[in-house]
This record gives structure tokens, C-alpha cells and sequence, in this order.
């Protein structure tokens, strides 16, 4: 399965080293391969402030290549088409088996990236050759044949019958890897060390030209995409707006620079784009592009005009603190914007299927307990966790269902039996408030009967409030962000 997800992250400032620290999501890590140890390369993209992550050698980029074939699943099948692929020369750099159909016509369907810069043939060239090409669309004809040859015509299966689908085997360039290979003016080592990654500030100083001192945190988009295997990591500029837009169309000529035009046109700075195909045997072209957005830009309007390429897919507002939940639910109010197309499964399908799974244990994933004076922090976690699919009780998404309700006995109900977890934002403040103690002593009351974590903590200040015993683990929000919490706890949602 391919998964392509795009989502905030955080540069932070690596302690006692001129580099940066990201903590990756654990879905991401696992999609991509970069477990603990991973050896990745970090490239300087071609375009603006971006930075790519992949495991893959830079030298390799101009010849990799997406195959795709069905095999009748017989002994020894599989292993055929290897042999084949080694004896070229053929590097695999990843792969991914499904079976598509069972007995008494049991077929398999494999998916691999191929690293051709060994492989060479009269017909088919050399890498120098193939990396000079004018066309893209060059396919290495005499290494198709060879397959066939050697895994013998009757074991690769095609489906006759349906136009679309008939076809043995499919081969295409790494598109992405192919247009950013005359793009690389150096690039650095790094180890995935636990979650986290770190990048050299001299790689980031070479990517931006802010005015600005950098020993604060950077946000950037991060866009993995499984497929291809890389992480594309676009800095964005703190205290600036970014407007991060998903539209997917059919790949005709014009399509891509008609829509660079028209944003450029709207006075948007473009400081990021990324065009990728949906699937092989798809014409569909995913852009996405991010660009600074200046005040006053009515973004309903915008969408109304834009050039008839296709349909916005997904759309996000950036700000320093993350991501702006109110702006897609006015989308989809207008018909502005469509759910996200079969073949391609972003972090929010996930969540959103996740949460489903999980209603019929609790009307919440979690509820948020705070005090007034800390509004601001439980307000943006609310909005990071609903953003991404989860049911969080928050008082002021309840306003109308709270109303005339005896507040006592809803919030006993609530905070002691309707949700998953309860997170308390721990303050003076907090210590302070009665209605506070009320929903602590009936968290209190669920985690004493539950032989499992309930109360999840974060901590504002140092103040002590009876009830969180020292010994319960928290996190503090004056060394971790209100994203990586985010994370954190969705990571811990979807664990269950």
C-alpha cells in the first residue's frame, strides 16, 4: 500500500551540536524504514527551503525505477524474476508482495523500486545514457523482455479483458527522484537515532535566508511518501502564514504551470511544489504546493477561481503554532473540497478509520480538563487532535450540547466513564479551581478502577495539585511543543 501523509514538524535545537533534532512519527519511521540506526542521506532539494530525507544514494536518483507485475503464484516464481533482476546488475531497493487472488488461479502482485545504475545493455544504454535522456517516459525495453524471458511468458499473468488493466508488467521512472537529480550540489550523512533525526544547521542555513536568529524551532511540512521512499521536508518561516494546497488532475501539458500562474497571480509567495503520480496504472498528477500567504487573501475566493486542472484534494492553514482547523470545514461547506481519492491513504484517513473503530468503546478519544487562565494551550491541542480525526471533549466544542444540562453530574459522567484518556493540563491555575478538582476526582475514579493509564499529565509549571502523584509520568510543555504532544498522543490512541 502506498501512503503519502503530509504534516507539521518541528526543528529543534540539538544540545551541545551545531544540528537540529526531528522526531519523526512512528508510522512515518515504520512506512519508510528509517528504524533506529538507519543510515539516510539528506539532499538539498532543488526548490526553495526543502530539504529530502532518503536512504537512497543521491548518485542513484537519475535511474530508479517503479516495476510492477503479477506473477501466477507458483513455486519458485518469485525467486525467478530475482535472479533475473541480480543477474543485470539490478539493485532492488524495496519491494512489497500482495496476493491478489486465490486458489485454483492464485496470482501474486509485486511492487519494487529498482536501482538500474549497474545495469547496462546495447539496447537499454548505460545510467549516463538514461540520465541524459530528453524524455522521461524512456523505459528499459531489453530488461522487460529479459523478465519475460526468464520467468517465462505463462507464470507473468495479464488480465484480459478490461483495456485498462491489461498489462504483464509496468515500468516507469521514480519521477520525483528523476526531476531532482541535476539538483544536487552536495548533500550530508545521518543516523536515525530512536525517533529522531538530526540534520546539520549548515545544511538549513544553506536552505534559508531569514532574517532571524535560528536557535529557536523551525516548523516545516514533512511529506513521506512510501513508493518512491522519501521525506520531503519544506522549511517554513516562523510568524509567517502558509497555505499548504493538495489538487489533484489529469497529467496534461500546461496543467501544473496554469496553477503556478494563477497562485503567483493572487500575490502568493510559492516557496514549495511537489508533483507525484497517484499509481502506475493512473493519469492522475497530485500537486502540492505551499506558499506564504499575505493579509486580507479571502482563500474561499481563490478556490472559486481556480483554473479548471482538477479539484483541491486537501488544504491547510500554517501558522507558528501549527495547523488552523476552522479553514477545511468552511471548504467542504462550499463544496470546495473533496475527500482524499483510492491510492492514496493520508495520516487523517488513517485517524478518522481508527476513531471509527473505537466509537463503540467511548463517545471520546480524550477529554481535555484545564483551567480557564490555560485556555489557550488545551484550545490548540484540541484543535491538532480534531484536525486529525479524533472526538475530544472540549467545553467549547459543547456549547449547545452543554446548554440547560446539570454541569455536575455531565462532567462526573464524562471525565469518569466517556473517555478513552483524560489530559490535564497541571498549573497553578488548576490547583486553584473547583470545577478542576471535580474532574480530576472523577478521572481519579476511572484510573483507580482500570488497571491502565488514564490520566495523562502535562505540566505547565512546577506546582504540585493532590491527586497527580509524583510518580506519574508526564510531560512538560515548557521542553516539548504542543504538536509533539500531539503526536504523542495520537501515536498512543492508535496503539489500542
Amino acid at each position: 500500500m502506498r501512503i503519502v501523509s503530509d504534516r507539521i514538524l518541528w526543528l529543534k535545537k540539538h544540545r551541545g551540536s551545531e544540528a537540529y533534532r526531528l522526531k519523526l512519527p512512528s508510522h512515518t519511521r515504520f512506512a519508510l524504514g528509517l528504524q533506529n540506526g538507519t543510515s539516510t542521506f539528506l539532499v538539498p532539494s532543488s526548490q526553495g527551503t526543502s530539504i529530502v530525507v532518503s536512504e537512497i544514494s543521491p548518485l542513484s536518483w537519475g535511474d530508479l525505477w517503479r516495476l510492477r507485475v503479477k506473477l501466477t503464484d507458483s513455486p519458485g516464481a518469485s525467486l525467478k524474476l530475482f535472479e533475473v533482476l541480480r543477474a543485470g546488475g539490478v539493485n532492488i531497493v524495496k519491494q512489497e508482495v500482495t496476493t491478489i487472488s486465490s486458489s485454483p488461479m492464485a496470482a501474486i502482485e509485486l511492487e519494487m523500486l529498482l536501482d538500474l545504475r549497474n545495469y547496462s545493455s546495447e539496447i537499454d544504454g548505460d545510467t549516463r545514457t538514461r540520465n541524459s535522456t530528453e524524455s522521461p517516459e524512456f523505459t528499459p525495453s531489453h530488461l522487460l523482455h529479459q523478465i519475460l524471458e526468464g520467468v517465462g511468458e505463462d507464470t507473468v499473468r495479464g488480465t484480459a479483458g478490461t483495456a485498462t488493466n491489461d498489462w504483464r508488467i509496468q515500468c516507469q521512472r521514480a519521477k520525483f527522484f528523476f526531476e531532482n537529480k541535476d539538483f544536487i550540489p552536495r548533500f550530508e550523512r545521518s543516523l536515525v537515532s530512536g525517533s529522531e533525526l538530526l540534520i546539520p544547521k549548515s545544511l538549513i542555513t544553506e536552505r534559508i535566508h531569514w532574517n532571524r536568529d535560528l536557535e529557536g524551532e523551525i516548523p516545516c511540512l514533512a511529506i513521506a511518501d512510501t513508493e518512491e521512499g522519501f521525506l520531503k521536508l519544506d522549511l517554513l518561516q516562523p510568524g509567517r502564514l502558509v497555505m499548504i494546497l493538495d489538487i489533484r488532475h489529469q497529467d496534461r501539458l500546461g496543467a501544473f504551470q496554469s496553477l503556478l500562474d494563477y497562485l503567483i497571480s493572487h500575490r502568493l509567495d510559492v516557496k514549495s511544489t511537489l508533483l507525484r503520480t497517484t499509481s502506475l496504472n493512473s493519469k492522475d498528477v497530485l500537486i502540492t504546493v505551499s506558499a506564504e500567504i499575505g493579509s486580507g487573501l479571502d482563500i474561499l475566493e481563490l478556490l472559486r477561481s481556480l483554473p479548471t486542472v482538477g479539484f483541491v484534494e486537501d488544504l491547510k492553514i500554517v501558522d507558528s503554532y501549527g495547523i488552523i482547523p476552522s479553514v477545511r470545514s468552511e471548504l467542504r461547506g462550499e463544496g470546495l473540497l473533496r475527500e482524499a481519492s483510492e491510492g492514496i491513504v493520508e495520516d487523517r484517513v488513517t485517524a478518522d478509520t481508527g476513531s471509527a473503530k473505537r466509537e463503540a468503546r467511548h463517545s471520546y478519544d480524550v477529554a481535555l480538563s484545564f483551567a480557564g487562565e490555560d485556555r489557550a494551550h488545551a484550545e490548540r491541542l484540541a484543535g491538532l487532535l480534531t484536525d486529525q480525526g479524533l472526538r475530544v471533549f472540549y467545553d467549547r466544542y459543547e456549547r449547545s450540547g452543554l446548554w440547560g444540562k446539570d454541569l455536575y453530574q455531565h462532567l462526573q459522567k464524562v471525565y469518569k466513564d466517556d473517555a478513552e484518556y483524560c489530559v490535564i493540563f497541571v498549573s497553578e491555575h488548576y490547583a486553584r479551581k473547583l470545577w478542576a478538582r471535580h474532574e480530576l476526582k472523577n478521572a481519579q475514579v476511572r484510573a483507580f478502577m482500570e488497571a491502565r493509564e488514564y490520566i495523562l499529565p502535562i505540566r505547565l509549571d512546577d506546582t504540585e495539585v493532590a491527586g497527580i502523584h509524583n510518580t506519574l509520568a508526564y510531560i512538560d510543555l515548557r521542553e516539548v511543543s504542543i504538536e509533539e504532544i500531539a503526536e504523542d498522543l495520537l501515536e498512543k490512541i492508535n496503539e489500542k
